[in-house]
């Protein structure tokens, strides 16, 4: 019993040395029987159990983001600005909270008409209900699916004529690093043109 209490209390990475070193001297092989299929058993168990629970926050979060028949790209008016319907569906088990927060990605990604990014423009954004209250957040319940806006508004000032590509995220509150995007391709209309 004495000797479980001491052996734990070694550093593992001398044990290790220790092993390796017996193993290539090939001396004391029924101690290092033991300490091998003891160490073997212990890192096989800490591998399941970390994938297990990979696995198992992958799998209770799950969700897609969408625009209502398929309206990625729309155009803005200075005065109105454009509102775009999104779809949050929240495909996991579990109830989810959502941040929703949005990226000008102009520089990441390409116009709709293929014409060049540089001078594309970035507008502001603000998340609404379907009752237009503004918000931050959304709630859902497992396999349950809602509507919100996002709202895309033009800082004064802004060149018209141009692109802004903005993504969309909502991240999960459940499982930290997960998140789910799409993006918004908003043609600003000129004034003068209408």
């Amino acid at each position: 019993m004495k000797s479980k209490t001491t052996f734990q209390k070694i550093d593992y990475t001398f044990i290790i040395r220790f092993l390796i070193d017996s193993l290539l001297a090939k001396k004391w092989t029924g101690y290092i029987k033991y300490l091998t299929i003891r160490n073997l058993f212990i890192i096989i168990s800490s591998s399941f159990l970390f994938s297990y629970s990979s696995y198992g926050q992958s799998n209770n979060c799950n969700a897609k983001i969408t625009v209502e028949n398929n309206g990625y790209t729309d155009s803005a008016s200075a005065t109105e600005g454009v509102l775009y319907k999104m779809i949050i569906t929240n495909n996991s088990t579990s109830t989810d909270t959502y941040i929703l927060s949005s990226v000008n990605v102009n520089s990441n990604s390409k116009n709709p008409d293929d014409s060049a990014t540089n001078p594309n423009v970035t507008l502001n954004t603000i998340f609404l209900d379907t009752q237009k209250n503004t918000i931050t957040e959304v709630t859902l319940d497992p396999r349950e699916s809602i509507h919100f806006f996002s709202k895309l508004t033009i800082p004064s000032g802004t060149t018209p004529s141009k692109w802004s590509n903005n993504q969309i995220l909502a991240t999960s509150t459940r499982c930290s690093s997960y998140k789910v995007d799409t993006i918004l391709y908003t043609y600003v209309l000129n004034p003068n043109n209408n």
